[in-house]
């Protein structure tokens, strides 16, 4: 076991357990053995912030410092500002419906689709940088959550809320959609509940 604190955890179709370390990069659990790849085996970086797989069983591993890596079964591929990202310290990490992998970091959003990357930030009107979490709801807009409150993308535009700026803005760590079409957002002020037309806070 990695004596290092854990950010993420993942399980892939093999019963393998990913984890995503601050010292020691990211831990494989297989046949109750932990295997870390980090610095010292295959990867740039020891602090692994985000681990994500996709519909495809790829294993992705957001990093700080080092971009993205995306580990297939016989092959790791690193993704960082060499082959397009803005920036290479990687956050969140999130599959759409048509299989893009959205990509956030302090200096935006990307979209990698078909080994293409397009990059998106605030001279494309996007309203804060710092990115948290992600989330595509069932219209298929794209949340997004930062260290300065929390907006919408779709159709090549960034969308805010009015409300947000009446809370001040709140740092936002997830967002999650739940049966009804409820959206959630978990911030630093408390749980906010918004049915599309008002949001109510719990603390």
């Amino acid at each position: 076991m990695p004596k290092s604190l854990v950010f993420k955890m993942a399980q892939d179709r093999r019963g393998d357990l990913w984890l995503g370390t601050r010292e020691d990069g990211a831990c494989r659990l297989h046949q109750n053995r932990f295997t870390c790849y980090n610095t010292k085996n295959q990867l740039d970086a020891n602090i692994v912030q985000g681990i994500f797989i996709d519909g495809e069983d790829t294993l992705w591993l957001s990093t700080d410092g080092a971009g993205l890596y995306r580990v297939g079964e016989q092959f790791i591929t690193s993704i960082s500002t060499r082959e397009g990202l803005a920036n290479k310290n990687v956050y969140p990490i999130y599959e759409d419906r048509e299989g893009g992998i959205w990509i956030g970091s302090f200096g935006g959003i990307a979209r990698y689709k078909d080994g293409k990357i397009t990059n998106y930030g605030k001279e494309d009107g996007m309203p804060a940088s710092e990115i948290q979490s992600l989330f595509e709801d069932r219209e298929g807009r794209l949340w997004i959550g930062t260290f300065n409150g929390f907006f919408y993308f779709k159709n090549d535009k960034f969308y805010g809320l009015e409300f947000v700026s009446n809370l001040g803005f709140p740092p936002t760590f997830d967002i999650h959609q739940d049966r009804q079409g409820i959206l959630w957002f978990a911030t630093n002020i408390g749980l906010l509940k918004y049915d599309g037309s008002s949001v109510r806070k719990f603390t």
